[in-house]
């Protein structure tokens, strides 16, 4: 029994602001001819909705429109973004990449710097060729680089040197590339760290 006269309070305080606001709403008849007013009630425990029917057909209408448009947008951005992804995901290393800023940390001993410099060297390249070899060109002359890639890493051997630079590739698209390298070493018997972001555009 209460719940019952909680839901007619409610009934009732729906339909009482809705008169007050508009005044006696529209009525439609059932089958048997019983008259009623377009109320639809939609209950969730303590919250009571009272939803008018009929009253507005234009922001019924409006609303229709505007949903559609927002879901047709969606629809856009999600296939862009789909595209782009289909786009990179085969994009290769293959090719002469410009060397365009260098970011990132160096800790020497306790002494540490940050940096974060625009490189406008046009010679200053990355050359990556078919079969895992390249050079490395700078501002009166190149070396030659010997590289691995296995998924995200990229390991780089440069002249002849016996140890592999280490890089994890942060970005690769048909435009650009971002190499990060983490490096922990001594030096002189003292422990030095460095972090760099380097980013190179395709040529």
């Amino acid at each position: 029994m209460q719940g019952g006269h909680s839901g007619s309070h409610a009934y009732s305080v729906g339909c009482y602001h809705y008169i007050c606001i508009y005044g006696f709403p529209t009525t439609f008849k059932l089958r048997r001819g019983i008259a009623v007013p377009r109320f639809l009630f939609l209950k969730n425990q303590t919250l009571t909705v009272a939803l008018v029917l009929g009253r507005q057909p234009k922001l019924i209408a409006t609303m229709k429109k505007l949903f559609l448009i927002v879901a047709a947008m969606f629809a856009v951005v999600s296939f862009s973004a789909c595209s782009d992804d289909d786009d990179n995901k085969d994009a290769s290393i293959v090719g002469t990449w410009q060397h365009s800023r260098e970011m990132g940390y160096e800790d020497d001993n306790g002494e540490e710097y940050e940096f974060d410099k625009i490189c406008s060297d046009e010679y200053c390249c990355l050359i990556f060729d078919d079969g895992g070899t390249g050079r490395e060109t700078y501002d009166g002359g190149s070396e030659k680089i010997t590289y691995i890639i296995n998924g995200k890493t990229l390991k780089i051997k440069y002249g002849d040197d016996d140890g592999w630079a280490e890089f994890t590739i942060k970005e690769l698209t048909e435009t650009s590339l971002v190499l990060y390298e983490h490096i922990e070493r001594e030096e002189d018997g003292k422990p030095y760290t460095a972090s760099y972001t380097n980013y190179y555009t395709r040529k």
